[in-house]
């Protein structure tokens, strides 16, 4: 059984920014959501690469040699080991899709904006009291999708 989600409901459950959001997962990817406003801390993800896509606003991935500007519908994927950080100068909602499990603020600790192990274990983990559990047959294998949002 698929149920479809609505990425405008889902971005009004949670008003916190920068603390990524998973709605579903795929193939050993997340798919979250998050609210940014102001910057992030520079970091890079040692073994995994980062898709960010714009719902709403006006948001940017800065790299150490240029500036990727991006509004609604845009999108860019941050190649693992590359040293990134990304901002919003007013409010915006992006979707990320990475692998599960990946810190928010990679190879750095920031008591501001990495994650609390709390928070990396709901995240990366079930059960869940909110969590809806989907299991599907594909290829004979159980695959299993969390739905946290």
């Amino acid at each position: 059984m698929t149920n479809k989600i609505n990425l405008a409901e889902k971005f009004t459950l949670f008003s916190e920014q920068w603390r990524p959001k998973t709605i579903a997962a795929a193939n050993g990817q997340e798919i979250k959501i998050v609210k940014v406003c102001g910057e992030f801390p520079w970091h890079h993800h040692a073994g995994a690469d980062e898709f960010f896509m714009v719902w709403k606003g006006r948001f940017r991935v800065e790299f150490r040699d240029r500036i990727v500007e991006m509004g609604p519908g845009e999108c860019v994927v941050v190649p693992r080991g590359v040293e990134h950080r990304t901002g919003a100068d007013d409010k915006a909602e992006v979707i990320l899709i990475e692998p599960a499990g990946t810190l928010n603020t990679g190879n750095v600790e920031d008591a501001e904006f990495t994650a609390s192990v709390e928070w990396r274990s709901r995240t990366a983990s079930a059960p869940f009291e909110h969590c809806t559990r989907i299991f599907s047959e594909i290829d004979n294998q159980r695959v299993h999708r969390r739905y946290i949002l």
